[in-house]
């Protein structure tokens, strides 16, 4: 952006050497006349003959080509770079709202892959889940069918015992 700055001051520049010129002309002759006067010289001049017209002769000369200037810079120069600043400002704007755009595209992207990435995330966990909850499913029939197993044993165990003791009892009062 060097050069769009490079630019707009000189731009600007025309604008500001209306208001400059002539302050600083009326600035300068100020200054002259007032350290001429306080130094004599003015009586100096007039002492040797030189009338006031022929004293501000050249400051009327130079008056003159600062109203040139300014005229010249007010009608042509100043016109012209406004329009190329209004210009350039256009292009500046046409190129921000285009990065505006990009951007906003860009964002939007963004977006859509970020949902498309959570819609991912969770369709895993509930893939992740459903898998969870189906070999918890499978352990438990497997625990069930072990602990019916088991129980079927023990019992078949405790009935072969309790027959084994009946049939003891038996023998023993029968014995008797």
């Amino acid at each position: 952006p060097l050069d769009l700055i490079l630019s707009f001051i000189a731009y600007i520049l025309p604008f500001s050497l209306t208001f400059t010129i002539p302050w600083g002309f009326l600035t300068a002759v100020l200054l002259v006349f007032g350290k001429m006067s306080a130094e004599n010289e003015l009586i100096a001049l007039r002492s040797s003959g030189v009338g006031i017209t022929r004293i501000c002769l050249s400051v009327l000369l130079l008056a003159l080509m600062c109203v040139g200037i300014c005229l010249w810079i007010n009608v042509d120069v100043a016109p012209k770079a406004q329009m190329k600043m209004k210009a350039q400002e256009h292009q500046f704007n046409v190129a921000k709202s285009q990065d505006e755009m990009k951007l906003k595209q860009d964002q939007a992207s963004a977006d859509a892959m970020l949902a498309r990435q959570r819609a991912e995330a969770d369709a895993q966990l509930a893939r992740d889940k459903a898998e969870a909850e189906a070999k918890l499913a499978r352990d438990r029939a497997e625990f069930d069918m072990m602990l019916k197993s088991w129980t079927a044993e023990q019992s078949a165990a405790l009935s072969a015992r309790s027959q084994a003791a009946d049939t003891a009892t038996t023998r023993a009062v029968g014995e008797k």
